[in-house]
């Protein structure tokens, strides 16, 4: 039985090969196009087969192995940097004509979703690749990952300083935050970031009454709890201390507990999104709060 990861079915006329190539687009397709017209017609269609990928794919361990690693890290920005340039609105705009909506259903329709990976790879191994990126992300920002790559010493102090990084730019709003704003305005109609429903102290908390997102004239709010902001129990025990608040678990779930209360002394309902069941199981979570936000408030 041949191996699925060996191989991609051109999208366009159904034949199978390792990977698409200029020449078959051009000379024995049905119809002639170049690569770059190939991935923005079809954005789920994958060009080179997994195994092949892990062979030769461009990444800056494998340009350090084959040019050195001062030559490699060198070409991997090169490579970056044009990376960057090519996946840009203007650039694509200039060069494809695209409009901002176009560019933006193109963006969409390439990030590491649940459905896109199903698209590409099919129900099982779609599935199962979204369910590696996942445990993939998860370890990548924990402390035995920092550990394994850089030593422990050094390691713990570099998840620190990440954690830092982290918790300062979630003091606003972290990107995976501002994504699911995005995809939540889409299907909750006037949804809007960052409501304030009044302001209040205890200890040194403060402003109990500001929510990521949230409709004041349904009296609906919704948190989205980052892992380690909000010390998930799933992942922190009750003592454990967060390296930026200097706070203990017990005292961030007591805070996250009292502010749920004093929104709904104030009239409002709270739904809570955490960031591993977002990671986890995105679409769930987005029926559960469809159905949630649009039940009358009794």
């Amino acid at each position: 039985m041949t191996d699925p990861n060996s191989q991609v079915t051109c999208a366009q006329c159904g034949k199978i090969y390792k990977r698409i190539t200029p020449t078959h687009l051009k000379n024995s397709c049905t119809e002639s196009i170049t690569i770059a017209e190939y991935t923005i017609r079809y954005p789920n269609a994958p060009i080179v087969s997994e195994n092949l990928k892990s062979l030769c794919g461009v990444t800056e361990a494998n340009m350090c192995e084959k040019y050195g690693e001062e030559e490699g890290k060198i070409r991997w920005k090169s490579y970056c940097d044009l990376q960057a340039e090519t996946n840009s609105f203007e650039y694509k705009a200039e060069k494809y004509g695209m409009t901002m909506m176009e560019f933006n259903e193109y963006n969409k329709s390439r990030s590491v979703t649940l459905e896109n990976l199903i698209s590409r790879h099919g129900k099982k191994i779609g599935t199962q690749k979204w369910n590696d990126y996942c445990d993939r992300q998860r370890y990548t920002t924990s402390l035995p990952y920092f550990i394994e790559e850089y030593g422990e010493e050094a390691g713990t102090e570099k998840y620190n300083e990440f954690c830092k990084k982290r918790a300062f730019a979630e003091k606003s709003q972290s990107q995976i935050q501002k994504d699911a704003y995005i995809e939540l305005s889409e299907v909750l109609d006037g949804l809007t970031q960052e409501v304030r429903i009044d302001t209040m102290e205890e200890d040194d908390f403060s402003m109990f009454g500001s929510f990521d997102y949230g409709n004041r004239k349904r009296k609906k709010l919704i948190e989205f709890n980052g892992t380690y902001w909000h010390a998930d129990h799933r992942e922190y025990d009750i003592d454990w201390v967060n390296p930026t608040s200097k706070k203990r678990a017990i005292d961030i779930w007591r805070h996250d507990l009292l502010k749920e209360d004093y929104a709904k002394s104030a009239g409002y309902e709270v739904f809570v999104i955490w960031e591993a069941d977002w990671y986890n199981d995105k679409n769930s979570i987005i029926n559960n709060i469809k159905e949630w936000y649009y039940a009358t408030n009794e």
